[in-house]
């Protein structure tokens, strides 16, 4: 019987080269990114290339915001569609147990429909003499024998 919420999953299996590769090109860029920004601090023609490059031309402001709305849209997608893979691995997997494990079939827990059978037949009109046949009768629609 499963009492956790969290779902094993097999992970895909990242190559140590290729982590070692994505790490150093990590750094590359990052070394780039610094040595731009200094030169750019200390180029005079570096300073009036990009001043010129950005000034009067929108797009690269508006191409710059797309890229990153697009990539907050596309990023919240994948996290969603993660999501949603855990719970229907989570559902086979209750589908693939048997009914013992599973337990009752019904939405509601046992007391909690009870309580509404008993609350059902409250506030049904009718005498109380004991005539029981304009009652409906709930059943229970599995073939589970009761605990």
């Amino acid at each position: 019987m499963c009492t956790s919420d969290h779902v094993e999953t097999p992970r895909r299996h990242i190559p140590g080269p290729v982590k070692v590769l994505l790490i150093v090109q990590s750094f590359v860029i990052a070394y780039l990114g610094i040595w731009m920004y200094e030169n750019y601090q200390n180029d005079f023609y570096f300073q009036a290339y990009v001043n010129a490059s950005l000034q009067g031309s929108g797009f690269t402001i508006v191409a710059l915001s797309s890229v990153g709305i697009f990539s907050a849209v596309a990023m919240g997608l994948y996290m969603k569609l993660r999501r949603t893979h855990k719970e229907l691995e989570h559902l086979i997997m209750t589908e693939d147990s048997t009914p013992e494990e599973q337990g009752s079939s019904t939405i509601l827990e046992p007391h909690v429909e009870q309580h509404l059978i008993n609350m059902i037949r409250k506030a049904t009109p009718g005498d109380t003499s004991g005539a029981s046949s304009s009652m409906p009768v709930l059943k229970r629609e599995n073939s589970q024998s009761s605990r």
